[in-house]
């Protein structure tokens, strides 16, 4: 039995930053190749209530972002003043890379993250088939 990660692979997408409001920030585009599911994970340091945090899925060609198209957007906005704010963004893998493309609405400057958990595909043992 493997423990949780052996089963994913973690990437350090985004550098803690300081974002301003407003200002739409990109991760870094994400190899999927192996991959059978992706997933974001935006952190931010705060976000005030009622303030949103909009996030944009994108795939594309290669790691430079060549013919990137928006996969899917979702906003989530703070019922109530937050710390420690995680919003997570997921999708099934049909591109060669991924990168999440966010922005919020606070009055000020929010230090920011992102992180990208792959789930590899699963696939026999050497040796062995998988039958369908």
């Amino acid at each position: 039995m493997n423990r949780i990660f052996e089963r994913i692979s973690t990437v350090c997408c985004l550098a803690p930053a300081s974002v301003a409001a407003g200002t739409e920030t990109s991760t870094d585009y994400v190899s999927a190749k192996g991959i059978s599911s992706i997933d974001f994970h935006i952190l931010l340091a705060s976000l005030a209530s009622g303030k949103k945090l909009t996030v944009a899925l994108y795939s594309a060609d290669d790691s430079a972002g060549a013919n990137a198209e928006k996969v899917a957007e979702t906003s989530f906005t703070a019922a109530e003043t937050m710390s420690k704010v995680a919003a997570v963004v997921s999708a099934e893998v049909d591109a060669p890379y991924y990168c999440v493309k966010f922005q919020h609405d606070s009055a000020s400057a929010v230090m920011c993250s992102a992180v990208c958990n792959c789930r590899g595909m699963y696939t026999p043992a050497q040796g062995w088939t998988l039958l369908a």
